[in-house]
């Protein structure tokens, strides 16, 4: 490998990577020119060794920061294929069932139709609860607590398991909910006591005061970058429709940055990065990230620096990559592409094309992308402090470049 050094600021990459890949470092660097007043970092295992691991850019331009080696990226729901990995360690260790209903583990949750919602439908957003309807505040989702409660205390909005649409925040809170009670620790707790324990992640959900001063706070896009005939249709429909912001906020509760609609957004309080909200605050380097994906498909180094067999047999894999959730939502736009998702996972697909087939991962709402991909043996993760506007494809051309360097 080589090492590309130089200033922190676009197009210049630092970090090093496997000669073989230098062609997805060269487009890696073209997405720092797009957005010069942030930054970003790429990671890439191939049989468990890092081929790619590059960073750029700056972390925070208003205190003039670049970004660094360390530097702490906001996964938004990146951290769904997080929290999915952490359930099925569990289910491995016999601790869960996916097919079992919450309310088997947590009684006061079978309330007013809830009881046979399974963890599976909850995992692949079938469970009919995407959005809460008590009002709740931003300190009331940071404290996790009220937003339990409300989910504990709400009627699904279609028979579960009939249909999907997208849990942005609540599936999190509800599997949350059920590790606590199975465990006796958060999911955040868990994650760090075992597989942050067992890899050495610099990864946390639920992130300590003491390293706050590492996070690269999330922008906005540039109004610059606001295409009247792609964007209005968007912001029309979510205008129109207001169940999708209201799942994505939990009723405005937690703003996030909307191109045309909002540049507001809570996501840069530091309370929301100590709180642990498991379907979108899993706060990571990107390289701990894709490690962590590497981990599922191949052989990786453990934190003792001996290497060690893929944390998730291929059998659980396998399931959890079955597609239970495709086509037209309950809740949202009825023409695709649409996003396709196992068991936790969101699969390869038009929407959100992976490496291959047989890759498994999540995106998130700032551009950023996760994979494993069994195929190729691969664990993947890009994370941009820029926003994108939508259609995203910066991840995408990544994507593109990695493959033909891997089919070459």
């Amino acid at each position: 490998m080589r090492r590309r050094t130089g200033t922190m600021f676009p197009p210049t990459a630092s970090g090093t990577h496997d000669e073989r890949f230098a062609p997805v470092v060269e487009v890696f660097e073209e997405q720092l020119i797009s957005f010069p007043y942030g930054g970003a970092a790429l990671a890439i295992f191939v049989d468990g060794e890092p081929v790619v691991d590059v960073w750029g850019g700056m972390a925070d331009a208003m205190a003039g920061k670049a970004w660094r080696r360390d530097t702490l990226a906001v996964p938004f729901s990146c951290s769904k294929s997080v929290t999915a990995i952490v359930v099925l360690t569990l289910v491995e260790q016999g601790i869960l069932e996916l097919d079992t209903p919450l309310a088997h583990y947590w009684p006061e949750f079978a309330d007013r139709g809830k009881q046979h919602i399974t963890i599976r439908n909850v995992l692949s957003h079938r469970g009919g609860l995407p959005s809460v309807d008590a009002p709740l505040s931003f300190v009331d989702v940071c404290d996790g607590g009220p937003l339990v409660a409300a989910l504990e205390g709400q009627q699904p909005l279609w028979e579960p398991g009939t249909g999907h649409a997208y849990h942005a925040i609540t599936v999190g809170a509800l599997i949350g909910e059920v590790v606590r009670r199975v465990t006796g620790k958060t999911l955040g707790t868990h994650l760090r006591d075992h597989l942050g324990t067992l890899l050495d992640l610099d990864m946390w959900i639920g992130l300590p005061p003491s390293h706050h001063s590492r996070v690269a706070p999330v922008l906005p896009p540039s109004p610059a970058d606001y295409i009247p005939a792609v964007h209005e249709p968007v912001v029309d429909y979510l205008r129109d429709d207001v169940r999708i912001l209201q799942a994505l906020t939990l009723g405005g509760a937690v703003r996030i940055p909307v191109v045309g609609l909002t540049t507001e957004t809570d996501w840069n309080d530091s309370r929301l990065w100590s709180a642990e909200l498991p379907a979108g605050n899993a706060m990571t380097t990107v390289r701990s990230l894709a490690k962590l994906h590497a981990a599922l498909v191949s052989e990786t180094t453990a934190t003792s620096g001996t290497s060690i067999s893929p944390i998730l047999s291929p059998s659980t894999l396998r399931d959890a990559r079955e597609c239970l959730s495709e086509g037209a939502p309950v809740i949202g736009p009825d023409s695709g592409p649409f996003p396709r998702w196992g068991t936790g996972f969101m699969l390869s697909s038009h929407a959100r094309p992976m490496l291959s087939e047989n890759s498994f991962g999540h995106d998130g709402a700032a551009g950023g992308l996760c994979f494993a991909d069994d195929d190729h043996r691969v664990g993947f993760a890009f994370l941009p402090s820029v926003m994108g506007t939508g259609p995203d494809s910066r991840a995408d051309r990544i994507v593109d470049e990695l493959r033909h360097c891997i089919t070459l």
